[in-house]
């Protein structure tokens, strides 16, 4: 048993959650096989997506992209700020035009996911429920060391948060369903050099 209040050793730790080497060492193996597995199917998943991003023509209104990458760069600033990093500074770095392309070209890549990707869920029926939901918010309250209720309350305040859970939840459904679907060819990595 594991005192969330004690600060164990990396030892203490191993000692406190195995009975034995043994349990340690088939739990090293799941998590590698697992970590595998989630790599494997992250990478099916990007070239599905490449794939489709290449061959779907779609006409996106400057406007659509000039407010993504507005909001792009909110993330940015936000992400770099919890870094104590200076937004600015690397802009002056790294140059407004350079920043400014690379997040249009982000952007419309988002888009154009974002659009696939309802429209496959469209035609193959794929809806969120409210155990989808459920799950999401336990996930994140897991992953922010929060309450459900914390992270509802967030969702009550920020409607695009709202927004974007329901798109993750809905982009990992219709991810899951094409990798389920697609005829995939591993090749080794030594023969493909």
């Amino acid at each position: 048993h594991v005192d969330k209040n004690v600060n164990y050793t990396p030892i203490d730790w191993v000692v406190a959650n195995f009975p034995s080497l043994d349990a340690l060492k088939e739990d090293i193996q799941k998590y590698v096989i697992n970590a595998a597995k989630m790599e494997n199917e992250k990478r099916v998943a990007d070239k599905i997506f490449d794939r489709l991003i290449n061959e779907t023509e779609i006409n996106i209104q400057p406007s659509m992209i000039n407010r993504e990458v507005q909001a792009m760069y909110g993330e940015m600033q936000q992400r770099m700020a919890m870094q104590g990093q200076d937004f600015n500074k690397m802009l002056e770095k790294e140059g407004h035009e350079k920043v400014y392309g690379m997040l249009t070209a982000e952007a419309t890549t988002r888009i154009k996911t974002t659009l696939i990707i309802t429209e496959i869920a469209r035609e193959e029926k794929i809806f969120i429920e409210g155990s989808d939901i459920e799950a999401k918010i336990e996930e994140l309250a897991r992953m922010y060391g929060t309450t459900k209720e914390n992270i509802m309350k967030e969702m009550g305040a920020n409607p695009g948060f709202i927004n974007s859970i329901n798109q993750q939840i809905l982009s990992t459904k219709v991810t899951q369903m094409l990798i389920e679907n697609a005829k995939v060819k591993y090749v080794d990595s030594a023969v493909a050099q």
